[in-house]
């Protein structure tokens, strides 16, 4: 990947993270909730369905108990 591939990947994620945090914050607007309580929960659902893939990929032996991040 070359240098400018690299910064359209990098702004393209800062585009979906602005996103991500503009809906957080409307979410919290609506259901009348600090916008962290909004990030504490989706980070959370997104850990959990983590957790479940890992042990999903152990099961089938594609990973070991210390898996090395440097394979993702």
């Amino acid at each position: 990947m070359n240098t400018m591939e690299k910064q359209k990947a990098v702004f393209s994620e800062i585009r979906v993270s602005n996103m991500a945090f503009s809906l957080m914050e409307s979410i919290a607007e609506v259901y009348k909730v600090p916008v962290t309580e909004i990030i504490q929960n989706a980070l959370q659902m997104v850990l959990e369905e983590c957790l479940k893939e890992y042990q999903r990929l152990y099961r089938e032996g594609k990973k070991t108990e210390a898996c090395d991040p440097s394979e993702n």
